[in-house]
């Protein structure tokens, strides 16, 4: 089952708000950077994307505006539309970004790219620009985001170990659930190839529910089903 993640970058932990409050430095748009931040990380994806639309219909200065398209995407990975955030995403120049802009701008590119089930691609990406998708930025949340896509890559490789690893790491730190949710889609993945189906269901059941508004459920849904057939 192609990944549906990692985001996120996807997207207190790595706020969209973070990113966008570089280019807000008054009270008011600092309110509006945590606002549209929080809805993200609430699992508000509509609300999120709808927000990012207006404030990039009123953005005047062109780097400001790239800057919310680049943030724009992550509300289209989660919502599930990777051809969409990889077409925007090859529109954009990331040469002028700073490097957390930069990070957030491969991740969804990386992240969007194995959605669409590119394996091949997203491998070249993270081989290409790897500089950006190490996890050593001044945010420690982003670099949880950065962690997890690459414990997404290493899964559709065939690294369950590392993997595991990785996610069982990011597991016991403290994050929004939407992030969480994509976590536990992992580890119910590698628990079922793993031959545990039992444990691979409690972590579906949280993925599902932490990320009720993403694409998480409608790719799990059918593996269920198919759990609940067989037994």
């Amino acid at each position: 089952m192609i990944v549906v993640v990692v985001v996120a970058a996807i997207f207190a932990t790595v706020s969209i708000a973070l990113f966008i409050s570089a280019f807000m430095t008054t009270r008011r748009w600092s309110k509006r950077s945590r606002f549209v931040g929080l809805l993200l990380q609430e699992g508000n994806i509509s609300g999120f994307i709808g927000e990012m639309d207006k404030d990039i219909a009123n953005a005047k200065h062109g780097g400001y505006r790239t800057t919310l398209l680049v943030n724009k995407t992550t509300g289209l990975y989660y919502k599930g539309e990777w051809a969409a955030a990889v077409n925007l995403l090859k529109s954009i120049d990331p040469a002028p970004f700073p490097r957390v802009v930069k990070a957030v701008y491969y991740n969804n590119f990386l992240l969007s790219t194995l959605s669409l089930g590119r394996i091949d691609e997203a491998n070249e990406i993270c081989a290409h620009h790897s500089e950006w998708l190490t996890p050593k930025t001044n945010n420690q949340g982003l670099n949880c985001v950065l962690r997890s896509t690459v414990a997404s890559l290493a899964y559709y490789n065939g690294k369950l170990p590392e993997s595991k690893s990785e996610f069982m790491r990011l597991l016991g730190m403290p994050r929004p659930k939407i992030y969480a949710a994509v976590t536990h889609y992992f580890l119910g993945l590698i628990s079922l190839k793993e031959n545990c189906p039992q444990e691979a269901l409690g972590h579906f059941d949280k993925a599902a529910a932490m990320g009720s508004n993403t694409w998480l459920p409608a790719s799990i849904r059918p593996i269920i089903d198919s759990l609940n057939r067989s037994n």
